[in-house]
């Protein structure tokens, strides 16, 4: 009986700090640009098939890309954060989840963009 207490209470705390996890990433985006120079509509290939679009600032970090995912693909597709890199076929550009670099500095930073999830 003891083991069960423990391993619930262990799944209350799992779900509790992914809950958390997952309303700080939703902070964090919680301010979509609206069209304009220096913004990029960015669209994400799940590997479910399905797809989810967002507007980011060049200036913003491809990290915030990897929040959006993260969000968007939780009830989905079960990425778990950091298991997956996104992929752009032109230019040809992988993205880590450690990477801290700009959209813009990845080339990434205005127009329409494509990126693909390759799961690790």
């Amino acid at each position: 009986e003891r083991e069960e207490g423990e391993r619930r209470e262990r799944e209350v705390r799992e779900h509790q700090e992914r809950e958390d996890a997952r309303r700080r990433r939703l902070e964090r985006l919680a301010n979509e640009p609206d069209k304009g120079e220096g913004v990029a509509t960015i669209m994400i290939r799940l590997p479910s098939g399905s797809r989810c679009t967002r507007r980011f600032r060049g200036l913003d970090s491809a990290q915030l890309v990897f929040d959006f995912v993260d969000v968007e693909a939780q009830a989905t597709d079960a990425l778990a954060p950091g298991s997956y890199a996104l992929v752009s076929q032109y230019p040809r550009c992988e993205i880590d989840p450690s990477s801290s670099a700009t959209l813009a500095s990845l080339g990434l930073g205005s127009g329409q963009v494509a990126l693909f999830v390759r799961v690790q």
